[in-house]
């Protein structure tokens, strides 16, 4: 019997089995088909490059998506949602600064009734006025409550800041919800979406009958190739920036601040993203400790290294109150100047190191995760050893390692955007 007194042994995790799709290509769209479950789930996931940095105004891209379920030819938007609900199926969109995707989970059973409801959804939208006018009314009302939020004015300035004129900076005023028109979204839609650049990847119990009936459907959409694609620079380095924004009447001041860094394939990249995990990547993290526990100052801080296709950056993000905001601020440079200044401890290495590589080995747990992880590599056309090599390099990873990344790009503050909201009296 097992003795449950005594903790398992912590043993290293060195490689992972990874799953590998198999592809088919109809019609110039891409097909990626993963199996690994026992239960009747299927997950179809369409994805397109209609993310916000290809629209030529603000709100195309997630008013776009958002449409998509406001009514095709056969359906208005209740009839659709009805369909959708009785199949026990459900369809989620959603976009990001890159993509834009649409995804359905259904079952074996309703995988015939609900494949022609997707396609039509992503190929015969309509864009109803009245279903716009509801959709702004709902996004602005949104806006407007976020508005009081210091969280989001802080996120908000800091993207600004960080990307400038670039694509990646430009977000949604107020009077952008009221100006957005059926034009747009029919304008964005024809050009983005209505094209063979699709990628559609199936995970879950996938049977011989089931990948032919997804092909099959898929196979009635004959779409034009598209590569006019507006040139989009890639972001290397942030400029300085310090930006106070006043909002009376807060009870707590927001912090927002970061800067550009190296994408994944840069070699600095894996000793980067561990040295924001040491900083603030985990509960037991170095601003965790610092700012919460000994200070009282917060109750969450958090560091999080991000990854688009045209800029890659690392973000501090915190809440505290509004007479602790300049000793948090010069608690954060603290403990980033220590790292720049003092190598780990061995114990605290190690610790980081079981962590990484234990939330990654759960991000690979079933066919869903390990398709994500193949979507990741797919979409950003990473090599194919991208995680055993980051794997790899995790275990080798030494305290002097990182001590000479955190000097290299972390010594000065001449790129820092820093924001702060807050009731400046």
């Amino acid at each position: 019997m097992m003795d449950r007194t005594i903790a398992p042994e912590i043993k290293p995790i060195d490689e992972i089995t990874f799953l590998h799709p198999e592809k088919e290509t109809v019609n110039g769209m891409h097909f990626y088909f993963m199996s690994g479950l026992d239960v009747d789930v299927l997950k179809i996931e369409m994805v397109v490059k209609g993310g916000s940095v290809w629209q030529q105004r603000v709100l195309q891209a997630s008013f776009t998506n958002k449409m998509l379920k406001k009514g095709t030819i056969s359906y208005d938007a209740q009839k659709l949602a009805l369909k959708i609900d009785y199949s026990g199926s459900f369809i989620e969109t959603s976009t990001d600064k890159d993509k834009a995707n649409i995804t359905l989970y259904t079952t074996h059973e309703a995988l015939n009734e609900m494949l022609p409801v997707l396609i039509e959804m992503y190929a015969t939208s309509v864009f109803p006025p009245e279903e716009l006018k509801k959709l702004q009314a709902i996004e602005k009302n949104n806006y407007l409550v976020n508005q009081e939020k210091v969280a989001y004015l802080a996120s908000k300035h800091f993207q600004k800041a960080l990307f400038q004129n670039h694509p990646y900076g430009r977000l949604a005023e107020e009077q952008d919800f009221d100006t957005i028109t059926v034009k747009d979204l029919k304008d964005f839609y024809e050009t983005y979406y209505l094209n063979e650049n699709i990628n559609v990847y199936v995970s879950g119990m996938i049977t011989d009958k089931v990948k032919e009936k997804i092909l099959n459907s898929f196979s009635v959409l004959e779409l034009p190739s598209f590569d006019a694609y507006p040139e989009i620079k890639r972001i290397d380095k942030s400029n300085k920036e310090v930006l106070k924004i006043g909002k009376p009447d807060a009870l707590q001041a927001a912090i927002r601040m970061g800067k550009i860094l190296p994408g994944r394939t840069h070699e600095d990249y894996v000793n980067l993203q561990f040295f924001s995990m040491v900083l603030g990547g985990y509960f037991g993290s170095r601003l965790m400790k610092n700012i919460r526990e000994e200070k009282g100052f917060t109750y969450g801080i958090y560091s999080s290294y991000q990854n688009n296709l045209f800029a890659s950056f690392m973000v501090i993000g915190t809440e505290v109150k509004n007479d602790v905001l300049p000793q948090a601020l010069e608690e954060i440079y603290k403990e980033i100047n220590r790292l720049t200044a003092e190598e780990i401890p061995d114990e605290e290495l190690q610790k980081v190191k079981t962590y990484i590589l234990g939330k990654f080995l759960k991000s690979c747990d079933g066919a869903f995760e390990q398709m994500e992880n193949f979507k990741l590599l797919n979409e950003n056309n990473l090599p194919e050893n991208f995680f055993q090599e980051y794997i790899n390099k995790i275990n080798r990873i030494t305290a002097k390692d990182i001590l000479e990344t955190a000097g290299k790009y972390f010594s000065s503050k001449e790129d820092w955007v820093e924001v702060t909201v807050a009731n400046f009296k």
